[in-house]
């Protein structure tokens, strides 16, 4: 049989690291036999991808750009100078690793136009024979601290009005107002907010959404690509001709602005979900971006809509931190996944500002995994004929790797204060 396992272990049990991080783990070798090897490496990857095709006339052309941030590789077994083979003896191998991420990385992403990757593989070279490969994927958070963008403290608001006009009859106009106490958030954190809604038009307003929008921007050399994908929706309102309405996310009743009656919503609430960070914490060639979205649709009529941009990030601020919750925290590094212990441990030191009352985050799968089904980029990409499987090893840790969901670092709600709008 020969070879019976050949894996990659990762000390972290969530497979999820900030930037400038250290990943550790160990390959793992088991062998019913000796085996002859020209020697055992492991490879740390990272890079991100644009990729999609475009349509003139008759022709279709494929356009695509890359940029790689790690390629890092350590001789686990092996690799004599004079290229001879060894022997790898019988029985089960333990080969322990440690690489540090670089602190300025931006985070995993995947969808159908473009990734951000970060992945091990391990390669059992042989001569004139395919090399054995082992690949597992990983999430990188990039850092996105919202402590030093200038605007994530800032209340957000917009204000739009619309004329409705009703056969030859002049109407009211339709006007709205929305508010939101500050426009930097965390996965894991609710959005307050307080809609005013007058309707002066003849016209009903049939109905009222708030929604989280993500904007997508995919570069390759000169081509641009733009997606737009609604995160979370929730409904709002419906509000007849001459009526008032704030609908807001607080759990006190919803107060009228006029003499009208009050149309009482159940509290519904946006909270945001596992998604990566504004600008992918600094990706060239693939950006996201962030708004909140309100849009009332009018009867026989245009809506009306408008938006307030909103940043997401990886660190929280600081002033919206809970510190009444009685969670033990005793240094910055509270907000790192926790560091496995293992037997030896180099010393790594971290660039992240310290945030004694920041709560441990936890880890979520990112939302859209249905939209990155089917992104068929490959990051293979090895020019030394690692691809090829053994027929007596099958079990692959990598596994499919256009089917890879990040998880994304993600904050509980109930350990961060939450503004009134």
């Amino acid at each position: 049989m020969g070879l019976t396992q050949f894996d990659i272990i990762l000390d972290n049990p969530h497979r999820s690291y900030f930037a400038g991080q250290t990943v550790s783990g160990k390959v793992v070798i088991s062998l019913d036999r000796p085996k002859r090897v020209q020697g055992i490496k492991l490879k740390l990857i990272g890079k991100a991808k644009t990729h999609w095709k475009e349509s003139s006339g008759r022709s279709t052309t494929t356009v695509s750009d890359e940029e790689n941030y790690i390629d890092e590789k350590v001789y686990l077994f092996g690799y004599e100078a004079d290229g001879s083979e060894s022997t790898l003896p019988g029985g089960n191998h333990n080969y322990t690793f440690y690489f540090q991420l670089p602190e300025q990385i931006p985070s995993s992403f995947e969808s159908r136009y473009g990734t951000v990757k970060y992945y091990l593989a391990a390669v059992m070279s042989r001569s004139l024979k395919s090399n054995f490969t082992v690949k597992t994927l990983f999430t990188v958070n990039g850092i996105f601290d919202l402590n030093e963008e200038w605007g994530a403290r800032h209340a957000g608001e917009l204000s739009e009005q619309k004329q409705v006009c009703c056969l030859c009859c002049r109407s009211g106009p339709i006007s709205l107002s929305l508010r939101i106490p500050r426009t930097g958030f965390v996965p894991g954190e609710t959005v307050p907010f307080s809609a005013e809604i007058v309707n002066s038009s003849r016209r009903k307003i049939h109905s009222t959404t708030l929604a989280l929008i993500q904007n997508l921007t995919f570069r390759a050399g000169t081509h641009t690509k733009k997606k737009s994908v609604t995160i979370h929706v929730i409904q709002g309102p419906e509000l007849l001709a001459g009526n008032e309405e704030v609908w807001t996310s607080n759990d006190r009743p919803s107060v009228p602005v006029g003499a009208n009656e009050t149309w009482r919503l159940p509290t519904q609430i946006i909270r945001i979900p596992s998604v990566p960070p504004t600008r992918l914490g600094g990706c060239g060639i693939i950006e996201t971006h962030y708004l909140i979205k309100i849009k009332l649709e009018i009867e026989d009529a245009t809506s009306l809509r408008g938006y307030i941009p909103i940043l997401i990030g990886t660190i929280p601020l600081r002033n919206a931190l809970n510190l009444d919750t009685g969670v033990p925290v005793s240094s910055g590094n509270e907000l790192l996944p926790p560091e496995p212990q293992t037997e030896r441990r180099p010393s790594v030191s971290s660039s992240i500002p310290g945030y004694p009352d920041l709560p441990p985050p936890t880890y979520e799968e990112a939302v859209q995994s249905k939209q990155i089904s089917d992104d068929n980029i490959n990051i293979g990409d090895e020019s030394d004929a690692e691809n090829g499987r053994p027929p007596e090893y099958n079990a692959v840790a990598f596994g499919d790797p256009d089917r890879f969901v990040p998880k994304y670092v993600t904050y509980n709600s109930h350990l961060i204060q939450t503004t009134s709008a």
